[in-house]
């Protein structure tokens, strides 16, 4: 039974970072073209932007989700998965954080730091099964849902120390 709310949970979540994705890949080309031609200040706007649009999208999103949470989820799956919504409590909040970074590791990607991008992907993956293991024996998929964002919020925001690190080396150089 929980397993099935922590599925559904999963699911109505990604939603909210679907903006971010889709403007990472639709601006990916022009992050490297951008970076390549030596215009940091230009990267750093549009950024920005992205990183705008990307939250004013998961917190619409996830707005009707959290004032409706009862009546969307009996409506959409019926009463037996009311036991979802803590679940996707903890998810929705670490979605809104996620988007807030925005297309970061797009960004990263684009511009040559793809090797960077994969270690700290596997160390996040590392932590969240960890974490899960732990946190799954002690609270059930509520622990599954706190590994999952603790892992998610470990990756962005180190990805974002990693953009840090290089803009003040391309300011520096």
């Amino acid at each position: 039974e929980e397993t099935g709310f922590y599925k559904l949970a999963v699911q109505l979540s990604v939603v909210l970072v679907a903006a971010s994705a889709v403007l990472g890949a639709a601006f990916a080309e022009r992050f490297a073209s951008l970076w390549q031609e030596g215009q940091e200040a230009a990267v750093v706007a549009l950024l920005r932007r992205l990183c705008v649009l990307s939250l004013m999208a998961a917190l619409a999103t996830a707005f009707p989700l959290v004032l409706f949470e009862e009546s969307l989820i009996t409506l959409l799956f019926g009463s037996e998965y009311l036991g979802a919504i803590p679940l996707l409590m903890v998810l929705l909040a670490y979605r809104i954080a996620d988007s807030y970074f925005g297309p970061i590791m797009m960004l990263l990607n684009s511009i040559g730091h793809q090797q960077f991008v994969s270690v700290v992907m596997l160390q996040s993956a590392v932590i969240a099964v960890i974490m899960q293991i732990i946190l799954a024996s002690l609270v059930g998929a509520l622990g599954l849902a706190v590994a999952t964002a603790a892992a998610g919020v470990f990756l962005k925001f180190r990805l974002w120390l990693e953009w840090r690190r290089v803009r003040l080396r391309a300011t520096e150089a």
